[in-house]
């Protein structure tokens, strides 16, 4: 599953907090740049992996992101992905 990280982390069950680590990164980068939106890999769907479980994380990420975005006055560009 490790490998997968790099293909996105919002729906990535278990991966949670690496979520909110890569998300903080992007604010300080974002915020250093003047940045106004910033880019994020929804992830593959896992075959191994509950569907809904990982609809779950992508809204419990988004739940958490989407205020401290909207405090930076930043856009969140969702990047879906279908292919491992």
């Amino acid at each position: 599953m490790r490998a997968l990280a790099g293909r996105g982390l919002l729906a990535l069950p278990g991966r949670e907090a690496a979520f909110r680590e890569s998300t903080t990164d992007a604010l300080r980068y974002a915020d250093l740049l003047g940045a106004r939106q910033v880019n994020c890999l929804a992830g593959n769907r896992l075959p191994d992996m509950d569907l809904q479980a990982q609809l779950d994380c992508l809204a419990a990420n988004l739940t958490w992101a989407t205020p401290i975005l909207e405090r930076h006055d930043l856009r969140l560009n969702i990047e879906p992905l279908s292919e491992p």
